[in-house]
């Protein structure tokens, strides 16, 4: 029982540290294009951000290796710098805002594209526990 319990606290503080606790992501819209054959996407993911730290100088996300053409906050191209699997958009903001990220790319983990067993191209989401970020 002691096992199972220190398993189950250990995803959890994992889980927790992923957040990001100067905002409350209060809505994400993800528009995906997915090709009709290969592994390369063209995306974006537009997310409507309340923050909690006022005022919010950057936004910081996870967001793995997929190329950026476009980051825009509230409708203005935004200045945005990568560190990794990091992207920090500068925003300045104390009320809520959106925050848009054009990107392109073949997503490494998360996202599978391949065929099915018909022989159709089809996608499969794979995106717990930290998943998500290498694809939107």
């Amino acid at each position: 029982m002691r096992a199972v319990f220190w398993v189950v606290a250990v995803v959890v503080a994992a889980a927790a540290s992923a957040q990001n606790s100067s905002v409350d992501v209060l809505h994400y819209r993800i528009e995906l294009t997915l090709p009709a054959s290969g592994s390369e996407i063209a995306a974006s993911a537009e997310l409507t951000v309340r923050p909690l730290v006022v005022p919010l100088q950057t936004l910081v996300l996870d967001f793995g290796g997929l190329a950026i053409d476009d980051v825009t906050v509230d409708g203005a191209k935004a200045d945005y710098t990568r560190a990794g699997e990091q992207l920090t958009i500068a925003t300045n903001k104390s009320d809520p805002f959106r925050a848009r990220i054009r990107y392109h790319g073949a997503p490494s983990d998360g996202l599978v594209l391949r065929g099915n067993k018909y022989g159709d191209h089809g996608a499969f989401a794979d995106n717990w526990p930290n998943r998500a970020h290498y694809w939107f």
